[in-house]
């Protein structure tokens, strides 16, 4: 019950899915480093920190380190104005649509000014909340072919539900490489 009725801010957890949408809206960033030196930045007079200077990162490094401060850079850099729209297609605010009640609804602000510390710690999962069961919808694009694939309790139901391609073969597949990171030689 808890997976479908208690929110969260997702935190670090939405890091590959923020780096998948910046792969779709640019798969040449995969040849891309960020600099992260001094291992925080401030914006709008707050600061942004991994919790040490990791240096020149590539994607996968960011993963592994889980860096706050390479994330939201290369949103800022890349996609700045674009991330809260990315997030409001998944219906967060509706929840997951589940025939299961009461489901907690997520939270996602209308509009995030881009260039923001808003926008930023949204890159790292913070400034929005999402239950359980729409987390493992979100993983389930990558899991899967690209494809957001709503959830149902009832075999066999398809009223009211339409699948949304999100990301290509090409992200997909790519993410899939870049998460073995983590688990190989990181935090995960």
């Amino acid at each position: 019950l808890k997976a479908i009725s208690d929110i969260f801010e997702p935190g670090s957890v939405i890091k590959p899915l923020t780096m998948a949408f910046l792969l779709e809206e640019n798969p040449q960033l995969v040849h891309e480093t960020v600099k992260t030196d001094p291992g925080y930045f401030y914006l709008d007079n707050h600061r942004i920190r991994d919790l040490g200077n990791n240096g020149t990162l590539t994607l996968e490094d960011i993963l592994v380190h889980s860096s706050n401060v390479g994330i939201s850079n290369l949103v800022l850099e890349n996609a700045s104005g674009k991330l809260c729209d990315f997030w409001s297609q998944f219906s967060l605010m509706q929840g997951s649509q589940i025939e299961f009640r009461p489901e907690g609804h997520g939270d996602l602000p209308k509009y995030i000014l881009p260039g923001s510390f808003s926008e930023a710690t949204m890159s790292f999962g913070y400034g929005f909340k999402m239950n359980l069961i729409q987390l493992a919808q979100l993983y389930a694009v990558i899991a899967g072919d690209g494809t957001f694939k709503p959830v149902t309790l009832l075999a066999g139901d398809k009223s009211h539900r339409e699948d949304k391609q999100i990301f290509s073969e090409q992200t997909v597949l790519k993410m899939r490489q870049i998460l073995q990171a983590p688990v190989a030689r990181g935090t995960a």
